[in-house]
């Protein structure tokens, strides 16, 4: 296959890599991403390193690494060898002991002769973290507890053979709110109350925005500050909800969850709690970056969209992983999400959607200039054939 030349970089392009290269994507994935060769990586670095704004997105990532604790070297000279322990290690960094703990750490010596005397030089080398401030699981739990789903009031006596997506990708309540997001839930209530034999709801990731106290994400990315109780709570009220309306117009509803990259470990949590809050809704909360679905007669394959990025790699993992359901199907989609803005492409066999977000941007999105997404919800509507309709929400 031919290499796609690497020439001038787009204001898209850079705004693009500035991003991937803050949340610590590997320059390999980034060159993937655009398009180019994984071996132009080199090439693309280097056009980056010598870029004018190269010097203070360097700086950023460099105060950002900071925040996630990596090494640092503190230099002091003494008269003789002192073991200091953990405590005293992280006061002579700078650090409050009773907030960080150390990850790793590595110490050496040396002596230095002169006319006068001989001294003993010492470095200390460490790298720390911030002392896990999680929700447990069960405070989790006990939030969702006392989440009530709002009524909905609407039976239906006959159900036409129409099927319903509704795929939850990238939310980012934290940032957003239940209060903004009012006006996209009315909207899903809307079409759910068309009636359809089945609905599947996809928890994509990224619902939630951090993964913790710290309002960092899984990879240690610092983010902006977060009231994280009320995120959750705004996060379990939306999705429940959402489930109400749907069990009382569909005798079938699904419920899949994927993992994403921001808050994995808590979007884990919320889900499988407010899974457990309805009897009648079939739900997938395994831990599984790859899954499908059936929606009638249709094979959903699923994935956030950060681990792999290429389409036609996706679409190999998916077929091998997947063969039995591939065959039997009589359409395939495959939804993704991560990247917050939509393209649909067809190859083959399979139809890809990857599906836009309805969040607002936060203060890093703005700081960094990434504001030319379109955002928004899509609802995918079938019949027993095919895709028939995509609802574009705002």
């Amino acid at each position: 296959m031919e290499r796609k030349r690497l020439g001038n970089l787009s204001d898209t392009q850079i705004a693009f890599i500035k991003k991937q290269y803050l949340d610590f994507e590997t320059w390999p994935d980034i060159a993937e991403t655009l398009g180019y060769d994984r071996k132009q990586y080199k090439a693309l670095s280097l056009k980056c390193y010598r870029a004018q704004w190269w010097e203070e997105v360097k700086q950023q990532r460099l105060k950002q690494s900071a925040k996630m604790g990596v090494p640092h070297i503190v230099k002091k000279k003494t008269d003789e060898g002192k073991l200091y322990s953990e405590d005293e290690l992280l006061a002579l960094h700078g650090l409050d002991p009773d907030m960080f703990r150390i990850v790793t750490g590595d110490s050496n010596h040396w002596t230095v002769n002169t006319k006068e005397e001989e001294k003993l030089n010492m470095q200390h080398k460490i790298k720390w973290k911030p002392k896990d401030q999680v929700l447990t699981p069960q405070d989790i739990v006990d939030i969702i507890g006392t989440i009530e789903p709002t009524e909905v009031a609407m039976l239906v006596d006959e159900i036409p053979q129409q099927y319903l997506l509704i795929p939850l990708f990238d939310m980012h309540f934290g940032p957003n709110t239940y209060d903004s997001y009012s006006q996209l839930l009315k909207r899903i209530v809307d079409i759910v109350q068309n009636t359809y034999e089945e609905i599947l709801i996809i928890v994509g990731g990224d619902y939630l925005h951090v993964d913790n106290l710290n309002n960092t994400t899984a990879k240690g990315t610092q983010l902006e500050d977060m009231d994280f109780p009320q995120m959750v709570k705004d996060g379990v009220q939306f999705l429940k909800d959402i489930i109400k309306v749907c069990l009382v117009n569909s005798p079938n509803v699904k419920l899949s969850f994927l993992p994403g990259n921001h808050a994995p470990s808590n979007d884990y949590i919320l889900t499988w709690g407010i899974s457990e809050s309805f009897q009648d809704l079939e739900a997938d909360v395994e831990l599984d970056h790859f899954k499908q679905a059936w929606l009638g007669p249709h094979s959903i394959f699923m994935h956030h969209g950060d681990k792999i990025k290429n389409g036609k790699r996706l679409l190999e993992v998916m077929v091998s992983k997947f063969a039995k359901e591939w065959g039997q199907s009589t359409s395939r989609y495959l939804i993704t999400g991560h990247k917050h803005h939509e393209l649909s492409l067809a190859f083959g066999g399979l139809t890809h959607y990857q599906v836009m977000s309805p969040s607002d941007l936060g203060a890093y999105d703005k700081d960094n200039g990434y504001i030319d997404s379109e955002s928004g919800l899509m609802l995918i509507e079938f019949d027993v054939k095919r895709r028939t309709a995509i609802y574009y929400l705002e």
